[in-house]
């Protein structure tokens, strides 16, 4: 119904589905009551930029999950994307990561990845008001023997909460060397 639109004046009409437009129409209005042929295309829904995956405005849905190893431990700073796209996440200590206000209905392919473990991907829909939970179990990457240069400079503790730095490994790194010479200095008696 057209209240306060004369006769014989174009008007846009829109049609928004998940908070974003699919179809439109600019009908000429003859009469009070008028019948629009709205005609949505089909579109493709899949995720093939950023603007296609975010909900702007409207219904949002959410995907979350957690990555751990082969053996269920779960596995820190991995990082997931959607598909092609640039969004990206990196899990929590826990291993937990989450997606906000992706547009439902949209079929997405989340990867996952992380240093020393092999990537993986499976495909999941955004739900409408909700969260799905897509969990990823990543498989350690065949390993080579590493050379000397590959070898990791600090001796990191399993659960990533500590590491232990050798005095030459310290003193190689000049700037850190000199602040803890100043402070052990600092606090030495005299």
């Amino acid at each position: 119904m057209f209240a306060d639109v004369k006769a014989g004046t174009r008007v846009r009409i829109v049609a928004v589905q998940a908070g974003r437009p699919v179809a439109q129409a600019f009908p000429l209005v003859t009469l009070l009551v008028e019948t629009v042929d709205l005609q949505v295309p089909l579109v493709s829904l899949e995720a093939a930029s950023s603007d296609d995956v975010i909900a702007e405005e409207g219904p949002s849905g959410e995907v979350a999950g957690i990555v751990v190893s082969s053996d269920g431990r779960p596995v820190m700073a991995a990082r997931i994307t959607i598909g092609e796209t640039s969004l990206a996440a990196s899990t929590d200590s826990a291993g937990r990561y989450l997606f906000g206000k992706l547009r439902p209905g949209l079929n997405i392919q989340l990867q996952a990845s992380a240093a020393g473990f092999e990537p993986t991907s499976r495909d999941v829909v955004v739900p409408s008001g909700g969260r799905v939970r897509a969990d990823f179990s990543l498989a350690a990457a065949a390993r080579s023997e590493p050379s000397a240069a590959e070898l990791p400079a600090l001796d990191i503790s399993d659960d990533g909460s500590r590491f232990v730095a050798r005095p030459e490994q310290v003193s190689a790194v000049p700037s850190v060397a000199e602040r803890i010479s100043s402070a052990r200095c600092s606090s030495c008696p005299a």
